[in-house]
């Protein structure tokens, strides 16, 4: 297969953070470009032609070349960061944070990426837990414990705790933030929902979004310490999903949500994925 990066470098950063500096070629950046095209052209109003049929030059004249290059680069990252990353041997977590710092017609795409490595873990025998505890067990963890649970639900979380229990992982910051980041948009998403905006409800409460951040913070480290966990384990028990399954996931996602950023939408994929098969793994101890 060809490639579609170049010129990859990686910068070792402080609490076990990476900075990868590349580019996407020519060759990828223009297949991508099409790309790109097709995707608008289903999704952008045009008087005179149906969804679909709109001549290229048009759709350019209508959105911009921008607009397409930001398409085309978003979906050029989605797809090559994962291969960067088996490549170079990078065993990152959590959400990567991209910036481009290049992005021109008919040239490379050139970009930043800072990412998380998965921290030390010293793992107790997951499968020892996972095939000793009970029901009775999990219905005991007040903390989780909700009727809105199933069963199956109620022993995943307790074999989930046993292990984070008995288990030692030194977490680096950037991954904690990004459990917050995604507690705080799940937040905002649901409240505004409710019908009135994330500012309104923060004077309503007479609290901040930091004072917000303050409060989730344990619970927030609590996700991170599972994830690290479900990762540890998919690696070593050389857990994947299958290719095919992650795209027909993100294009079912993609479909409801033509706006979301597809590396996103990806790295969401990949981890709800893995996380299952892992659960299904460990309830087969």
């Amino acid at each position: 297969m060809i490639k579609g990066y170049k010129d990859i470098t990686l910068n070792s950063l402080p609490e076990r953070e990476l900075e990868i500096v590349g580019a996407i070629t020519v060759e990828k950046m223009s297949l991508m470009r099409q790309k790109a095209l097709n995707r608008l052209k289903e999704s952008v109003e045009i008087a005179g032609f149906r969804k679909g049929n709109v001549p290229d030059a048009i759709l350019v004249q209508k959105v911009g070349e921008m607009r397409i290059l930001e398409e085309a680069a978003e979906m050029a990252l989605s797809e090559e960061y994962p291969n960067i990353l088996e490549e170079h041997h990078v065993d990152a977590i959590g959400r990567p944070e991209i910036s481009i710092t290049k992005m021109a017609p008919r040239n490379p795409l050139e970009f930043k990426i800072k990412t998380a490595l998965m921290p030390e873990v010293s793992l107790t025998d997951y499968k020892k837990i996972a095939s000793s505890i009970s029901l009775t067990e999990t219905e005991s963890n007040k903390t989780y414990k909700a009727d809105a649970t199933t069963e199956k639900d109620k022993r995943r979380i307790g074999i989930l705790e046993k292990i984070m229990s008995e288990s030692t992982i030194d977490l680096p910051k950037i991954i904690v933030e990004g459990e917050m980041e995604k507690m705080l948009a799940q937040f905002k998403d649901d409240i505004g929902k409710s019908g009135i905006s994330f500012e309104d409800y923060l004077k309503r409460i007479k609290k901040t979004e930091n004072d917000l951040r303050m409060e989730w913070k344990d619970t927030a480290i609590k996700r991170a310490k599972s994830q690290v966990i479900l990762n540890t384990i998919a690696k070593e028990e050389n857990i994947v999903p299958k290719e095919e399954d992650v795209k027909k996931e993100m294009e079912n996602i993609l479909v409801h949500h033509k706006d979301a950023d597809r590396f996103r939408v990806r790295m969401y994929v990949e981890t709800f994925l893995t996380n299952e098969l892992v659960f299904q793994f460990l309830e087969k101890c």
